[in-house]
């Protein structure tokens, strides 16, 4: 409900500014449900190992913060000049997110023409798919004793 929200915010002031309906906008609902699919991936993965672990929850909670910092949200990660910084942080799903999104409506390109970008989030996605499914195979039975 509150991504939906802030989407609609999003096209309000997108027409606010009088910026033109273009091709490029169809790439925000083919964000929107990778975000989803990805969250919901990383969630599987996460959850019962944060039941089973404070450590793991704490962990969480002290990596946000650098993450949401190191995602390019306050700044565009494909202008920071040094390639190597640029391709680690490829590898942040918050930063393929943000800059999909910050492409789509303002730069007008489209998020498979950088061949890292998208790899870098490909590999991310099915490394975290892969992990969740393990994690969940191994601890489906004991999570339910923990809570």
């Amino acid at each position: 409900l509150i991504q939906l929200l802030l989407q609609l915010i999003i096209v309000v002031l997108y027409l606010v500014s009088r910026q033109p309906i273009d091709i490029y906008l169809l790439q925000v609902p083919f964000l929107l449900v990778l975000m989803y699919m990805f969250w919901l991936c990383f969630s599987i993965l996460m959850s019962p190992l944060c039941a089973m672990s404070k450590d793991v929850k704490n962990l969480m909670g002290a990596l946000s913060t650098p993450f949401f910092w190191l995602s390019g949200v306050l700044f565009d990660v494909k202008t920071i000049g040094i390639p190597v910084v640029e391709n680690i942080l490829y590898f942040n799903p918050i930063t393929f997110f943000v800059t999909g999104f910050r492409d789509a409506l303002c730069e007008k390109v489209w998020i498979w023409e950088d061949p890292m970008f998208i790899g870098g989030f490909v590999v991310v996605f099915i490394a975290t798919f892969a992990l969740a499914m393990i994690v969940y195979k191994r601890t489906c039975k004991e999570v339910a004793d923990v809570l």
